[in-house]
Parts: C-alpha cells; sequence; structure tokens
C-alpha cells in the first residue's frame, strides 16, 4: 500500500530564517512517502536583479524520510524563498522557507557636489543598491569624511539620514576629496569617495568705492574740539557677488601735497566713518581715499576726497 507524500514537520518550525551574512543554518523537512519520492529544490531571489532559480546550495537526502538544505555562509544575495517539492504517484506535497540575509548595505553611489563657493560645498550621493533590512523600517544612516586631495587621512565631517549635507569651512583654493559611506544595523559599507574638487570663489574683489566726501564738524570749533566725518558709497556689482559676502573698508589719509597715504581706520562695515584729529596739523589740507575688500580681495583705492582743514572757519572768523 503506498503512501502520498505527508511533511512532519515540528513545532519549532519556522517559515522565516534570519541569518547575517556569514552565518550558517540547516533547513530540515522530515517526511513520509512511498513509493520513494522525487525531492526538488528551487529557489527565488528576492534580490533586485537576480534570475537564479537553483539555489546554489546543494540539498541532501542522507537519510530516508528527510530532506534538508545546508545554508552555509550565506551572502546577501542567496536571499529569497526556498521551495521543497516531494511527489510520487500518490502526490506532492511543498513547503518555502524565506531566507533573509542581514548584511552591511554596499555604498551610496554617484557622489558629487554642487553650490561650490570656494568655502562650502553641499555634498550629494545617491542610495545604495543594496541597503538591507532596518529595525522598524529606520533609514539607512550615512557617515561623511572629507581630506585635502594631498592627504591619506580622512577626517570625521557628520552623520546624517538624507542624501546631501552642506560641508563648510573649507579653504579657499584647495583641493578636497568627500567621502561617503552607508550604514545599517549591521554594519557599515566601504566608503565612496568624490573626484578631487578645487574651492574656488564665485566672484571676485568688490568694486572701488566712489563718492569719498570729507567735512570737518563742527565748523566753527578750536582744532582740538573737531573731528571728520568721511562718507563714501560701494556701486552695486550687479550680483556678481553674493549677497551674504559682505564688505570691510579701509580708510587713508594723507595731506595733499604728499604722496604717502596713512591708513587711519579698517574693518569698518558701514560706508562712513568719524576720525578724530589728534594727528593732524590746523591750516594743512587733508584728503581722505577708501578701500574696500572682502574674501576675494581688495579693490583699488577710491579717488581721493575733497581737502579738508582743520581750524580754517575759526581762523576766518578771527580775521586771520
Amino acid at each position: 500500500m503506498g503512501i502520498a507524500p505527508t511533511l512532519h514537520l515540528s513545532e519549532k518550525w519556522e517559515d522565516t530564517i534570519v541569518l547575517k551574512a556569514g552565518g550558517s543554518s540547516v533547513v530540515e523537512v522530515p517526511f513520509t512517502a512511498s513509493p520513494k519520492p522525487s525531492i526538488k529544490w528551487t529557489w527565488k531571489s528576492t534580490v533586485e536583479g537576480a534570475s537564479e532559480t537553483s539555489p546554489r546550495f546543494k540539498p541532501e537526502t542522507a537519510m530516508a524520510g528527510l530532506t534538508s538544505l545546508p545554508l552555509s555562509r550565506v551572502k546577501r544575495e542567496d536571499a529569497g524563498d526556498y521551495k521543497v517539492e516531494i511527489e510520487n504517484e500518490l502526490g506532492s506535497v511543498s513547503v518555502t522557507v524565506h531566507l533573509v540575509v542581514l548584511d552591511k548595505p554596499s555604498p551610496p553611489r554617484n557622489p558629487h557636489v554642487t553650490d561650490n563657493t570656494g568655502e562650502r560645498v553641499v555634498l550629494h550621493w545617491e542610495e545604495p543598491e543594496f541597503a538591507g533590512v532596518q529595525p522598524g523600517g529606520a533609514p539607512l544612516e550615512y557617515v561623511v569624511e572629507m581630506r585635502e586631495a594631498t592627504q591619506r587621512a580622512n577626517k570625521p565631517v557628520t552623520k546624517t539620514t538624507q542624501l546631501s549635507t552642506p560641508v563648510e569651512a573649507l579653504t579657499v583654493d584647495k583641493s578636497y576629496i568627500f567621502a561617503i559611506a552607508a550604514k545599517n544595523s549591521v554594519g557599515q559599507s566601504d566608503f565612496v569617495e568624490t573626484k578631487p574638487v578645487s574651492t574656488k570663489l564665485q566672484y571676485g574683489p568688490p568694486p572701488t568705492p566712489v563718492n569719498v566726501k570729507a567735512t570737518v564738524n563742527p565748523e566753527k570749533a578750536p582744532a582740538k574740539d573737531q573731528s571728520i566725518d568721511v562718507t563714501w558709497e560701494l556701486p552695486a556689482d550687479e550680483g556678481a557677488t553674493p549677497t551674504d559676502v559682505t564688505a570691510e573698508f579701509t580708510v587713508e589719509m594723507k595731506p595733499k601735497d604728499s604722496t604717502r597715504w596713512v591708513e587711519v581706520a579698517k574693518a569698518l562695515t558701514e560706508p562712513h566713518v568719524t576720525l578724530p584729529t589728534d594727528n593732524m596739523k590746523e591750516f594743512t589740507d587733508y584728503e581722505f581715499r577708501v578701500t574696500a575688500k572682502n574674501k576675494a580681495g581688495a579693490s583699488k583705492p577710491s579717488e581721493p576726497s575733497n581737502a579738508i582743514q582743520l581750524g580754517r572757519s575759526i581762523c576766518r572768523l578771527a580775521g586771520v
């Protein structure tokens, strides 16, 4: 009397096996069947792009009534559904085991930079081809590092779950390499690197200040009580310089009949300054000029201001 194939799975049977990459396990399927059945193992990959239907693992049927599939040193490519079909002339039976392989992700793809201002870039990349299984569907973490192109060792920049990040405080006119790795609960991928990125300012020095004017205040007072107001204008450069790049100003002074300019104020952020007269002589014509400077460099000095003279109004009132 024959027996149609029948499975005898234990109470501990699980239809899903979770292994870390490199791990091993054995799928054992006990059965009864008479006459002797044919046994066929097939595999349906859950890895994108895979087309194989035969598992790379060799089934074993050393004992009557037991077929097993040793899953040895699994790789991420082994993930999928493993199905065994047991069949004889009286019938057939099958069971499927789903293998999940936990592995570190593959490296991120297509790293590149945009918005290179010379001191800052925005680093972008794409998700890795293989991300792995994250507990609770948590996003991958990306580890960002960098180094100067002439160096070997990376230094940390940031960690993020986004696909881009700004990198700031760069040095102008240097070449950098940026590296990104993906990290999940199992481990971290290898780093993928950008090509060397040269940091260049995307703007030049500011334009030369214009309309530099000097006035003595108050007009009618002893020279020791007077001060000098210097004002100027900075022409618009029609969008050549980003709005967040500010200029600083340096003011110089000299007697009109001299060729030697002397710095009297620097690092000014507004187009005006009030200067003391401690080191100035009465009845001497003085001129002023202004230079603008930003991170790209300095402008040419402005044309000299109108000439001013301390004590002049007082002298005229006194009939001198």
